[in-house]
């Protein structure tokens, strides 16, 4: 910083050298310059310190004559002492250089354009990208924290399910039946198991009506038979039963002969 502070000092003292060295010098235009009457109102305005008016009255030089290289000099000091502009300022050099890019004192008029630059760059505020990056951070550490609570609610649900699924299990074990044997699988089908039926239950001699349990594929007619007697015998037995529709394991009564 104090480097910086030196350096710029030492600019301001080849400034007024300069401006001093550039107004005596002998020449076409310099001698054209003072003549016009912008030029030299902008000198009397800066000279009573009115910088505002100066810089109107060498703008106006300039529109009279685009190439004068002392007003933009001119206008390059203003903007840089007295009104800290130092983009304009860097401006007004820069065309000074186009003008006399081999003028004597190109150099040092290089060295202020650098040590504007410095100054604007110090002027730039980065507060209003910083702001908008925390916000974006900020934005996206909630929307992360908010993500990882989804999950562990996820996460809990499901354990919780598993352990359910674990108790149910345990709880009600399957045990296979011992007299059941597994289907053979032929030629990549499954074969249903062979159905059992129980037995009809035998007949006994009683005072009272006999049971019949249906089997697979019996009919009224062969129970009928089976136990001698008359087809109409048993159907009066079993009122309630359509003898088109018996099924298997239904109980039909048998009369005692």
């Amino acid at each position: 910083m104090i480097r910086f502070r030196a350096m710029r000092c030492c600019l301001v003292l080849l400034l007024g050298c300069f401006c001093w060295s550039a107004c005596t010098q002998v020449g076409e235009r310099n001698l054209d310059d003072r003549k016009d009457s912008d030029f030299i109102a902008g000198q009397n305005r800066a000279k009573s310190l009115d910088y505002p008016g100066a810089v109107e009255a060498y703008e106006k030089a300039l529109e009279t004559n685009p190439h004068s290289a002392l007003a933009h000099f001119e206008l390059g000091l203003i903007y840089y002492l007295n009104l800290p502009d130092y983009a304009a300022a860097i401006y007004h050099f820069q065309k000074f250089l186009e003008l006399r890019p081999n003028d004597s004192h190109a150099e040092d008029v290089r060295q202020f354009v650098s040590v504007c630059k410095q100054e604007l760059a110090r002027t730039v505020s980065l507060g209003p990208i910083s702001q908008k990056l925390q916000k974006e951070f900020e934005k996206l550490t909630a929307e992360n924290q908010h993500l990882r609570q989804q999950v562990e609610v996820l996460s809990k649900s499901l354990a919780a399910a598993t352990n359910r699924t674990a108790r149910l299990r345990d709880a009600s074990p399957i045990t296979p039946n011992a007299g059941t044997k597994p289907a053979p699988i032929l030629a990549g089908k499954v074969r249903p198991p062979t159905t059992r039926y129980p037995p009809s239950l035998p007949a006994v001699s009683s005072t009272q009506n006999r049971r019949h349990v249906v089997r697979s594929r019996e009919t009224m007619a062969s129970i009928a038979r089976q136990h001698r007697l008359p087809l109409g015998t048993l159907l009066a037995a079993n009122p309630g039963v359509d003898p088109r529709r018996i099924r298997v394991g239904q109980i039909l009564k048998i009369p005692v002969s």
